[in-house]
């Protein structure tokens, strides 16, 4: 399949449909060394890099995670009010990096 560039991280990502359903899987391939992805595999080698959720409203969500104990990474760059996204540090998320994405509507 074909890659998109995402000039914000420096990767080409690719989506795989898993089943009928929604599920999907995104594969980064690092384009830059100053990607995170890049520091990431250099350090870790490669695997499972995070989980990700769609949710109805990620804000709500991510409150409610926060609730539960979960610490919240805050996301920097130029516009904070336009990120969609929230993550969850992996060492109060089972172990593993977690998204919240919004609902892709149809």
């Amino acid at each position: 399949p074909d890659g998109a560039y995402f000039a914000p991280e420096g990767t080409h990502n690719y989506m795989f449909q898993v089943g009928t359903g929604e599920t999907m899987i995104e594969v980064l391939v690092p384009v830059v060394p100053e990607a995170g992805t890049y520091k990431f595999l250099q350090r870790f080698g490669a695997g499972l890099h995070h989980w990700g959720y769609a949710c109805d409203d990620v804000e709500e969500e991510a409150a409610r995670l926060r609730e539960q104990g979960l610490q919240q990474i805050e996301l920097g760059g130029p516009d904070p009010a336009s990120i969609t996204a929230a993550f969850f540090h992996p060492k109060t998320a089972g172990g593993i990096l977690t998204e919240l994405v919004p609902l892709r509507q149809p």
